[in-house]
């Protein structure tokens, strides 16, 4: 509980939000504790006196951990049947969601010692259980059902369909992964929002992308998937997914390196009809680019890297030792440098390297501006998503004008994450109001058939285009059905 404490107050500080909207109880990434669980945890010992058999156990300790080795002799000096196991990469799995590594060599370990001594073979301690397989799971209220469903090539994909009991409306909200959190997104948000719309008749899939929460990897693919083409592939089953099961428009949604991706899904991909970015750290993706630091650091603008580094607090842990000057130097410069190519690429266009990039990121806006799509850009007032915006748009972002598809909104006070309630509250407030926006209702328009026209000039026209007129709809010119 210590550790859990202490990691909490360190990513707050990272993500500008240290103390901010605690209230006492341990909290982590969005999510709180109550005090109950959490003094009932502080009081639990675990000791060989306390158990009145000996179970058999497996340890698995950190390498240089004292105490957790001391408590492996002692059960061990006790009789107990033991096995110890190292726990390597237990720093990596620490790192936040975004970029937390899984130590699969660690849960292979945990997975044979637990089948190996409780599988079916061996059940008699496990007695009352039953074994059957159950149906799936839905969980159901007064107004929406949830269902965990498996699609894609070779079913390999999990996701949580979130549908509206009774009429639906809107389109069908699909929510990309950020980082490595799986499909409940940070601090829960995606379970929120996909609730909250469902009550009001909208339904979404939230799902993880290979390699990523309860997706597994694909064969072939690179262990490190983010930003990679490879999940475009697995956007793009997602939208098939959702248009087979209902009818009606998808619309995806991404954050920081989910952004991303529905950002390209949206451009190449004709049945995608409409998009929401949130704090998308990139448009384009530099291949030379080293994707640690583009998740860790990425999020701060150059205006955070000021400020830092001008504060007391900054200097004291420099003079400690804490701060690694060399890497937060190196983010100035490149974040000087890019502004300098931002201003020169404009005139040298594609002969230089952000000339290029900034070519091939205003083709994918010009290709979602062709078909029509609305696009929907949320960033917060401080974060490094508005430095990559200016990289494309300028430093006023005024080259957003040339898209009339394209909407933003600043989100006040919050970080790159959005961990606090009142950011949480404006993103699924800026849900409702897209999929709100009366915009959606042409996509579900019903269609009839004229057919006292030659064949040759036989055509469909939306049911409410002719409502309300004096026309019969047997003599209705085409000539006046295209004004509709």
């Amino acid at each position: 509980m210590r550790e859990l404490q202490i990691q909490a107050l360190v990513s707050d500080e990272n993500l500008g939000l240290a103390l901010q909207d605690k209230k006492g109880d341990t909290g982590f990434t969005g999510y709180s504790m109550p005090g109950q669980l959490s003094s009932t945890l502080k009081s639990i010992k675990l000791s060989p006196e306390q158990f009145q058999t000996k179970p058999q156990c497996l340890i698995v300790y950190r390498e240089g951990n004292d105490a957790e080795t001391s408590f492996a002799e002692t059960l061990a000096n006790a009789g107990w049947p033991i096995e110890c196991a190292p726990f390597t990469g237990y720093l990596k799995l620490l790192a936040t969601p975004t970029t937390s590594v899984l130590p699969r060599a660690v849960m292979s370990r945990i997975s044979e010692f637990a089948s190996s001594r409780f599988g079916a073979g061996n059940m008699n301690a496990t007695k009352g259980l039953s074994m059957a397989v159950a149906e799936t799971p839905v969980v159901s209220t007064e107004s929406f059902t949830e269902e965990p469903v498996l699609f894609g090539p070779d079913n390999r994909m999990f996701g949580v369909v979130c549908e509206p009991i009774g009429n639906r409306r809107g389109p069908v909200m699909v929510f990309l992964n950020t980082g490595y959190c799986h499909h409940i997104g940070w601090g829960r948000i995606y379970v929120r929002a996909a609730r909250h719309l469902a009550n009001l008749g909208i339904a979404s899939l939230r799902f993880d992308m290979a390699g990523i929460g309860e997706s597994p990897s694909v064969t072939g693919r690179a262990e490190q998937v983010l930003y990679t083409d490879d999940q475009f592939e697995d956007a793009e089953a997602a939208v098939d997914y959702v248009k087979q099961r209902f009818t009606g428009p998808a619309y995806l949604i991404g954050r920081c390196s989910g952004a991303y991706v529905a950002f390209h899904t949206a451009a190449r991909n004709p049945n995608v009809d409409g998009v929401m970015m949130i704090n998308q750290l990139r448009m384009i993706w530099d291949p030379g680019e080293d994707i640690f630091d583009a998740l860790n650091f990425g999020a701060r603008p150059l205006e955070e890297y000021k400020r830092r580094a001008l504060s007391l607090t900054t200097f004291k842990r420099l003079l400690r030792g804490q701060v690694d000057w060399r890497k937060a130097a190196s983010h100035i410069v490149n974040h000087g440098r890019d502004r300098l190519a931002r201003k020169a690429s404009p005139y040298l266009g594609r002969y230089t390297r952000m000339g290029r990039f900034r070519i091939a990121c205003h083709n994918q806006f010009r290709a979602m501006a062709a078909r029509n799509i609305p696009v929907a850009l949320l960033n917060c007032e401080h974060d490094g998503s508005l430095d990559e915006l200016a990289k494309y748009f300028g430093g006023d972002l005024s080259g957003l004008l040339a898209f009339p598809n394209v909407t933003r909104k600043v989100i006040p006070d919050a970080d790159h994450n959005l961990t606090t309630e009142a950011a949480q509250k404006f993103l699924i407030d800026r849900l409702v109001a897209v999929a709100e926006d009366p915009y959606w209702r042409s996509k579900f328009r019903r269609t009839v058939h004229f057919s006292r026209c030659s064949p040759s000039r036989l055509e469909c026209y939306p049911a409410d285009a002719i409502q309300g007129t004096d026309h019969d709809l047997g003599s209705v010119c085409l000539r006046h059905l295209r004004f509709w």
